[in-house]
């Protein structure tokens, strides 16, 4: 009756491992997976602000070309900029 108890013991306690093991592995996927699609959305933000500061740059040409060269171009900054 003894060793019943215990095969019954020991076979629960397996499964409680391996369930354990298995929400674990999933829980670190799942995580793994958020990080990976935070990195993707911090790029296409960035890739859409240098496409903003493009066009910015290009209407402001257009606007008065001499004023946007002197702010656009690094040689008329002495590091104040």
């Amino acid at each position: 009756m003894l060793s019943l108890l215990g095969a019954l013991i020991s076979r629960n306690a397996l499964a409680i491992a391996a369930l354990a093991g298995l929400v674990a592995w999933a829980s670190l996927a799942v995580k793994k997976h958020d990080q990976q699609v935070a990195r993707v959305a911090v790029q296409e933000h960035k890739e859409q602000a240098r496409v903003v500061v493009k066009k910015a740059k290009a209407a402001q040409r257009r606007v008065d070309p001499d004023s946007a060269r002197r702010v656009l171009d690094s040689k008329y900054c002495s590091g104040g900029c």
